[in-house]
């Protein structure tokens, strides 16, 4: 989580959320495990400027599109239960 969002989140008791085998972004492979946690306190910053412009917090039924798609299955896992996706 630091590498992500900088040493300033604070967040406990981690869950599984999903794993997902995602071939759709061919020649690139991805297998993605998908991890739940809650929050405590501090706000992501961009520690990776190179890879990300900005972090923004979202309703679940309002979200951005597109979405890359491992993040599409971990809004159905959380809403769903389901832990598994091949895309």
């Amino acid at each position: 989580l630091a590498e992500e969002a900088g040493g300033a989140v604070e967040v406990t008791s981690p869950k599984f959320l999903c794993t997902t085998n995602l071939r759709a972004y061919a020649p690139k492979h991805y297998v993605d495990i998908g991890m739940m946690v809650e929050w405590l306190r501090g706000d992501p910053v961009v520690a990776e400027p190179d890879k990300l412009e900005s972090w923004q917090w979202y309703d679940l039924d309002n979200l951005p599109t597109p979405l890359f798609g491992c993040t599409e299955n971990y809004v159905e896992a959380y809403r769903t239960g389901r832990s598994y996706f091949i895309a």
